[in-house]
């Protein structure tokens, strides 16, 4: 294992009866917020889809706001590093997706090491449905840089699919900036996913409050769209819902932050007016919207001037 990484956002995770990922860089050490993906041997793409088995216990955490997660300890859970993931699918898989996977890699090797497999390519090769990469570390921007590149190139092809877990509205927002997006696409025939991720080793979390859910327009005045998670700067138009509390607090603010974990809700651009509904969050005093946890956003302007 590379000796610059410890667990963060995207390393698998091995327990008795769960297979998941780790979730984000900022950790409840010496515990680690998982994402089960395998749950007694049943695929499950939501949270809410794991709780529902048996004998699977989550815990409530201030770091998350009070909400429900799954939280696995060194010793009892087996942490493997996306680097790791990929020495294994080269020595063992010889499939066209595992081939397709391992050149897409190439690319990003050419940049930096700090980059492997996660997702199916790293529990079942075999079974993988398509393509799943992540890089970590200060060169993230340059590695970025290289996939529009190879999308100019004509290498890579816009993602036309449908993920999982996506709502219409997701489709619809992908159809509308796909050109423009390269962390999502197809190459080979198969389809990528790619995580960049700033840190390479996991800090203690701190606490999070959680005001309220919130839905509102905005325009997005600037983005670090690229990275997991994605930070937007928004500056609010319009509140349709939201308790007074929340409308204080927006005002007060007059410019909030959106916090986005999902790759669906990545690279949207400065200038774009979106409708985003989610949770309104308040770490270290300022206020952000998450639409993670059942929310939404879609477009309702684009830079171009297109509306929707």
């Amino acid at each position: 294992m590379c000796q610059d990484l410890a667990p963060v956002d995207s390393w698998l995770v091995k327990l008795d009866n769960i297979i998941g990922f780790v979730k984000g860089c900022f950790q409840p050490l010496p515990g680690y917020f998982i994402v089960p993906r395998i749950v007694f041997g049943k695929k499950t793409w939501s949270l809410r889809g794991a709780i529902s088995h048996r004998g699977v216990r989550f815990m409530k955490h201030e770091c998350i706001g009070g909400r429900s997660s799954y939280i696995a300890y060194p010793g009892p859970a087996h942490f493997i590093s996306p680097i790791d993931s990929a020495e294994v699918l080269r020595e063992k898989c010889g499939s066209a997706l595992c081939r397709a996977a391992l050149e897409l890699l190439e690319h990003i090797v050419s940049i930096t090491d700090l980059v492997g497999v996660t997702g199916g390519l790293a529990y079942n090769p075999l079974g993988a449905s398509d393509i799943d990469i992540v890089a970590y570390g200060p060169r993230i921007e340059e590695v970025y840089k290289a996939l529009r590149d190879l999308r100019l190139d004509g290498i890579t092809s816009p993602f036309t699919g449908r993920g999982h877990g996506w709502r219409d509205s997701d489709h619809i927002l992908n159809s509308l900036i796909r050109e423009q997006r390269y962390l999502l696409g197809y190459y080979k025939g198969f389809e990528y996913n790619i995580r960049l991720i700033y840190c390479t080793k996991p800090a203690r979390c701190n606490p999070i409050r959680l005001l309220g859910r919130v839905k509102l327009e905005a325009e997005v005045i600037s983005a670090i769209g690229f990275s997991t998670p994605s930070l937007y700067v928004l500056k609010p138009k319009r509140i349709y819902a939201g308790d007074e509390k929340i409308i204080g607090e927006i005002a007060r603010a007059q410019l909030l932050q959106m916090l986005t974990y999902r790759l669906r809700y990545a690279e949207i651009p400065v200038r774009t007016v979106i409708l985003v509904e989610g949770e309104l969050e308040s770490h270290e005093e300022v206020p952000r919207i998450v639409p993670d946890h059942g929310g939404s956003v879609s477009i309702i302007k684009t830079r171009a001037g297109y509306e929707h």
